[in-house]
């Protein structure tokens, strides 16, 4: 399992969310019963790399089509957990800066390893 580049993460550009898929059902009594279809906790994070280059954007762009099906391993920059995940879709431009920098945005999603 490869890498994830290691690219700067902006503060403000960090979203990870949690999910066990927990979904609340009632029976017919009213009795609450929380159905949770997977054991590991899941999370999908859009995380933005701040004011990079053309050529930082290509790279993120060649990973994406060299590694689009395959896990990758993510370090999170708060706290140096590292998590299996796959890019669910190319990196996005989210805001131009300047003419030669971008706020690239990337969803990833996975699990701890």
């Amino acid at each position: 399992m490869d890498d994830y580049p290691d690219m700067a993460v902006s503060s403000q550009g960090y979203s990870p969310e949690w999910s066990d898929g927990s979904d609340p059902l009632r029976a017919e009594n009213g009795r609450l019963w929380i159905y949770r279809p997977y054991d590991v906790e899941q999370v999908t994070m859009t995380i933005t790399h701040s004011a990079i280059s053309w050529e930082e954007e290509e790279t993120l762009r060649n990973f994406y089509e060299t590694h689009k099906n395959q896990n990758v391993r993510y370090t999170d920059p708060r706290s140096g957990q590292v998590y299996a995940v796959q890019m669910v879709r190319p990196p996005r431009i989210a805001r131009m800066r300047g003419g030669m920098f971008a706020d690239v945005q990337v969803t990833l999603m996975g699990v701890k390893e």
